[in-house]
């Protein structure tokens, strides 16, 4: 099954065709058969770079739309314990590692 954890810039480049890479496509195929995990901020970070994209008209609404309810059909998991950790575990392995918050809760 292979289960991964999924990062936002590989989810947005299966909405904006430029960034798409073969890899990636692979990743959203997986998801037949495996399950992506990302972390509580995961569907805050893609809302914020849609509203962008679409504010400098690089998509639009409909697209967005549209790439939503793909992701919604998709089997991805919101990991609910995220900011359980992030004062405590998270924040100690991103401070001795000297990795990012975010980098450390891969």
């Amino acid at each position: 099954m292979n289960n991964f954890v999924l990062d936002a810039s590989i989810a947005l480049s299966w909405c904006f065709e430029d960034e798409t890479t073969p890899q990636s496509i692979a990743l959203l195929e997986k998801l037949e058969h495996a399950t992506a995990f990302v972390p509580t901020l995961w569907p805050l970070e893609l809302g914020n770079i849609l509203v962008n994209a679409e504010r400098k008209k690089l998509i639009k609404f409909a697209e967005i739309i549209e790439f939503l309810v793909l992701l919604q059909n998709l089997n991805i998991q919101i990991d609910q314990e995220t900011a359980n950790y992030a004062f405590h575990e998270t924040f100690q392995l991103a401070y001795t590692t000297k990795l990012t918050i975010t980098t450390a809760l891969i």
